[in-house]
């Protein structure tokens, strides 16, 4: 972030066509760091280490190949998706972007923790807290994203409004699309994460890949019967539907996950969570007038309703049980401390 910021104020500084540089410095900024993680693992882990043995194995290739083909795939239905509708409507679909990755940044951090865990359960062969990992990464992943979604999507027009004074036609539409589109993807998260540590994902890249490349024919579709630009962000928000689904219906037939257990105990209380603490932030919208203090004052209605619900509904008592445990280690960690000093 902060190699970012000065290249920000080079480029202002040094005038000129800087599409080819700033792509090259993209590249860098996200290939450096793993180079930076890769050669750090071997110097600390004596087990991380090459193996030029399987250089020469066409079976190791044959099967990192396909592991990595089939998830090309899927990452490909998902660029096809987002920069094939950006071409109807770009600018409001970039705001739109822009504003859901914003809020998705705690969550995605929080989930990419789960990712070795879950990996290195399933490679232990123990299934049990595999699919336990899993099942919190749906539920705390989606509820983290929802402490930020939920007061921009209830002031969503007034946050658009102060950010952009005058902001392009469609975008506070397409942009509750795509923060639908972003929660919906959350929910079955820990499934995704769950099928890919089990490695065979052949057909679950496949059905991935082709459903969110049928978000442009079915948007060409709508459109085509008359509907207008929201229609496209409708098309998205079905299609992440079905992909959240076929995630579900995927870890069921590959890794034993419950879908009746992700329904009831993870998808609608969630629902539930979201859509009562979306009403609670609401209601400054009956008394005050549109402004930055009805921002604030809608989120902080938005965050009182939501962590209670959360920990009354969706939290199970394990997971109320680690979370005390947690706060009582580290307010005896500061009592501690303050008593040294």
């Amino acid at each position: 972030t902060s190699l970012n910021v000065f290249l920000l104020y080079y480029m202002t500084t040094h005038p000129g066509i800087w599409l080819g540089r700033y792509a090259f410095w993209t590249m860098l900024l996200a290939v450096t760091p793993q180079l930076l993680i890769c050669a750090r693992a071997i110097k600390v882990f004596p087990e991380c280490r090459f193996r030029w043995a399987y250089l020469r194995s066409p079976e190791k290739f044959k099967t990192l190949f396909s592991y990595a083909g089939w998830l090309c795939f899927g990452i490909f239905g998902n660029i096809l998706r987002g920069q094939g509708v950006a071409i109807r409507v770009n600018t409001a679909m970039a705001l739109g972007n822009s504003v859901s990755a914003h809020a998705a940044t705690f969550s995605s951090s929080l989930i990419g923790a789960f990712q070795p865990a879950i990996a290195n359960a399933y490679g232990a062969g123990d299934l049990a807290r595999m699919r336990a990992l899993a099942y919190r990464a749906c539920k705390i992943g989606t509820l983290l994203l929802l402490l930020f979604m939920i007061p921009i999507a209830v002031e969503l027009p007034e946050i658009l409004r102060i950010w952009l004074k005058d902001p392009p036609q469609y975008t506070a539409g397409l942009c509750w699309c795509v923060l639908a589109m972003v929660v919906i993807d959350k929910t079955a998260v820990g499934h995704m994460l769950a099928v890919n540590a089990r490695g065979k994902i052949a057909r679950y890249q496949a059905f991935l890949g082709t459903s969110l490349i049928l978000t442009l024919p079915l948007a060409w579709l709508f459109v085509a019967l008359g509907g207008n630009v929201y229609f496209v962000g409708y098309a998205m928000v079905l299609t992440m539907m079905v992909c959240s689904w076929g995630r579900v219906w995927f870890a069921r037939s590959l890794v034993g996950m419950s879908a009746r257990y992700w329904l009831f105990r993870i998808f609608l209380p969630l629902l539930l969570i979201g859509a009562l603490a979306g009403g609670v932030g609401y209601l400054p919208h009956v008394w005050m007038e549109a402004s930055l203090l009805r921002v604030c004052v809608a989120t902080l209605f938005v965050e009182m309703m939501l962590l209670p619900l959360a920990w009354g509904i969706l939290l199970d008592q394990e997971e109320r049980a680690f979370v005390m445990d947690k706060i009582r280690r580290k307010f005896s960690k500061s009592t501690i401390d303050l008593r040294k000093e």
